[in-house]
């Protein structure tokens, strides 16, 4: 095929030499016959010349474009026309006991499935059972015999509740894909992942032959959520003057990769400090343990680090007004921190940081409670919207432009605003 096309192109090429020393040959007479164009073309040949090139060459890119676009059409009629034969579900698989982030997210993927993959997603919602198994076909059929499904899924989403602990599951279901080609199952995570973000880059690639190097993943990044609630921080607590910052964080889960925005957040704050002020204050972190995201758990934890709190490793007495900022790693344990300080006169007390970005926060800022300082929005739609892509083309056969998108969090609300 290429050696015809090459041959075609020299043959081409040889009638075009020809045919430009045919026409010098009649330019020499027509020349003679007609001196005045002769002379008009001598002065601004080359001009014409230019412009008939760039003309030529617009149309050859317009050409190109065109065919482009042509193939793209046809590569997404493909698609739609290989999914229009898929009548089997995909799961959706979620931890069972899910607050109004996860929540929101089930509602995000039945929007996106009905209309951004053309309602060819038929989406299975499905309460996640902790694997007894790392065989994928055993375990997608005990949730087949379970749930009462009544045939085997093409594609699954999973936010996996303890990814560490699950790694060969994963493992399994991406080399039964790879081994079953079309025949396999697509599995696409949300939201958590067994790694860290620093652990995804190519060069640890060759030393960890994991999962990383295969699953396909759709979440927001860890690290940059926690690095702009720092900067949040940093710029109300820069006005207090104080020889010792006390911030309580509130963590929900201690996975390597749910931690990474806590720890983004220490060291960049520990940064914006180091730089920013003349006379640094002493950073002193009280961490939580692992308080599930949940409201009631935080609001309790909360009402009784008013009272009693540890720091460093001497016991003491805190008061509320010693406490400088709540750091809150979801939305729901931030609200449940500030019911905790209802009680407390309002200019008293730490102000809140929460992250996820949901409408309940959301509404929480926008009716002007002081004690919030803001949220970061991790962009859920955007994260399902990706995901729900992703999987389309999976299931089309076609390969995603990426296996691991990360979205990139917003500091809400835009205008930072700070009592």
């Amino acid at each position: 095929m290429i050696g015809a096309r090459w041959l075609a192109i020299g043959v081409t090429a040889v009638g075009v030499a020809f045919a430009a020393l045919e026409t010098l040959e009649k330019a020499e007479k027509l020349r003679e016959r007609f001196p005045a164009i002769a002379a008009f073309w001598q002065g601004h040949g080359q001009v014409i010349l230019f412009v008939v090139i760039v003309v030529l060459s617009a149309l050859l890119w317009y050409f190109a474009w065109v065919e482009k676009s042509l193939r793209k059409q046809l590569a997404e009629k493909s698609t739609a026309a290989r999914l229009r034969e898929v009548r089997q579900p995909v799961l959706v698989l979620f931890p069972e006991f899910s607050g109004s982030f996860y929540q929101n997210h089930l509602s995000l993927l039945l929007h996106h499935a009905a209309n951004c993959a053309e309602g060819h997603l038929h989406m299975v919602l499905v309460p996640y059972k902790v694997p007894e198994t790392t065989a994928p076909e055993l375990y997608l059929d005990r949730l087949l015999k379970e749930e009462g499904l009544p045939m085997r899924p093409r594609g699954v989403f999973l936010i996996p509740k303890e990814p560490q602990q699950n790694k060969s599951l994963l493992m399994s279901f991406q080399q039964t894909q790879d081994e079953l080609g079309e025949e396999g199952v697509r599995l696409v995570l949300l939201d958590v992942y067994p790694i860290t973000i620093e652990q995804m880059r190519p060069a640890i690639h060759e030393e960890n032959s994991l999962v990383e190097q295969f699953l396909h993943f759709v979440g927001g990044h860890e690290v940059l959520g926690g690095e702009f609630a720092a900067k949040l921080a940093f710029d109300h607590l820069r006005k207090r003057h104080r020889a010792f910052v006390n911030i309580v964080i509130l963590q929900g889960a201690l996975t390597p990769w749910e931690t990474q925005r806590t720890s983004g957040f220490k060291r960049k704050l520990a940064e914006l400090f180091g730089t920013g002020s003349d006379q640094p204050p002493e950073l002193r972190f009280l961490d939580s343990p692992a308080l599930d995201y949940d409201f009631g758990r935080a609001l309790t934890y909360v009402s009784d680090c008013v009272d009693v709190s540890l720091w460093g490793e001497d016991q003491q007495r805190l008061l509320v007004d010693e406490i400088d900022l709540i750091f809150a790693c979801n939305d729901d344990m931030a609200r449940g921190a500030r019911d905790a300080l209802n009680g407390t006169e309002p200019g008293i007390g730490p102000k809140i940081i929460g992250y996820d970005g949901t409408s309940a926060m959301k509404a929480l800022i926008n009716s002007g409670d002081r004690r919030v300082l803001g949220t970061i929005d991790v962009c859920a739609d955007d994260q399902v919207k990706a995901a729900v892509t992703m999987m389309h083309a999976l299931l089309g056969n076609t390969r995603p432009t990426k296996r691991t998108h990360l979205i990139k969090p917003r500091v809400f609300p835009p205008v930072h605003r700070d009592a």
